[in-house]
């Protein structure tokens, strides 16, 4: 059997963003990929397309007021969050290098951040918990939904070729 190697392997489905604008979808692919990390062997979050996913969900508007909340989430989250990064490395999180990104991620799953707001704070916790979900949604969703590109997720998951469970999902 023949192993696919993504560690040299660029991202090969670029997106622009329907509604994140292109510096968020920047940080949300920094952000989702250190989440879910590319290895040798295994796709990442941005080679299943994590990020057009999240930017698929959010730019389809359904007009409820729980999609209003979520997209206002995601605007006013990641710029805090960048905001929060400066406040500790002087950098935003584009310009962090693996490791000080890993501990920022880090310290936002604790929600170990010094936010001196305890309504931010607990906003910054929610998004994270948000941003993780749709991280996984993302990966092994039906890939018409915009992620897990060429059902990569299922194949990581179920370790042989993710289009024969499509095929599966098909018949049913």
């Amino acid at each position: 059997m023949e192993m696919t190697t993504y560690s040299a392997k660029a991202v090969k489905h670029p997106h622009q963003g329907s509604f994140l604008t292109q510096w968020e979808l920047s940080v949300i692919t920094r952000i989702v990929e250190c989440l879910i990390p590319r290895s040798p062997y295994n796709p990442g979050a941005t080679d299943v397309g994590v990020p057009a996913f999240i930017d698929h969900l959010l730019a389809n508007d359904t007009g409820s007021p729980r999609r209003r909340a979520l997209r206002d989430l995601y605007h006013r989250c990641l710029a805090l969050l960048d905001q929060v990064s400066v406040d500790l490395s002087g950098q935003g999180i584009l310009d962090l290098d693996a490791d000080q990104l890993r501990a920022l991620i880090s310290r936002w799953e604790t929600g170990d951040l010094p936010v001196d707001d305890e309504d931010l704070r607990q906003k910054l916790a929610d998004f994270f918990q948000v941003v993780r979900l749709h991280t996984i949604q993302g990966f092994l969703s039906h890939p018409r939904h915009g992620g897990n590109i060429d059902c990569q997720g299922w194949t990581f998951l179920y370790g042989k070729d993710g289009r024969a469970w499509l095929a599966w999902l098909r018949q049913r």
